[in-house]
């Protein structure tokens, strides 16, 4: 399946003060991580609003955290396509520091189209063979 690896620096305003980084940080990296693997293989917004997505949302997470990461660690954030399914798609993360795997973690996002009844909600529709295409 196909993967991306985004470098990150451990910057002071992602960490507490004893100089890790706060937990809730990782969820951006991921996020990070996803929509720089969604781009690499040619799924931008504007092909997502094409096939009538505004996004694709998470209804899932976690992660587990193995070894710290501290304030100017550099940090290789490898993002890859773990299941796709007709609504879902599960995206797993891995954060190193150099050889020491630190975080490993998943997001499940669902293809977001308006929901018909309130065009304030999203409901999870099927990805269009073209997104299937990008996303294999």
């Amino acid at each position: 399946m196909p993967s991306f690896t985004t470098q990150v620096v451990v910057e002071w305003e992602d960490c507490d003060p004893a100089g890790i980084i706060f937990y809730p940080r990782f969820f951006s990296y991921f996020d990070r991580g996803a929509w720089n693997l969604w781009y690499s293989l040619g799924l931008t917004r504007d092909v997502m609003r094409e096939c009538g997505a505004i996004g694709m949302p998470i209804v899932d997470a976690g992660a587990e955290f193995l070894y710290p990461c501290r304030f100017k660690d550099q940090l290789l954030l490898e993002s890859s396509i773990e299941e796709l399914r007709d609504k879902t798609v599960k995206v797993a993360h891995r954060i190193h520091i150099g050889a020491q795997l630190a975080v490993r973690g998943y997001e499940v996002r669902f293809w977001g189209v308006p929901h018909p009844d309130d065009p304030l909600r999203l409901k999870a529709g099927t990805f269009p063979e073209r997104v299937r295409i990008l996303l294999r």
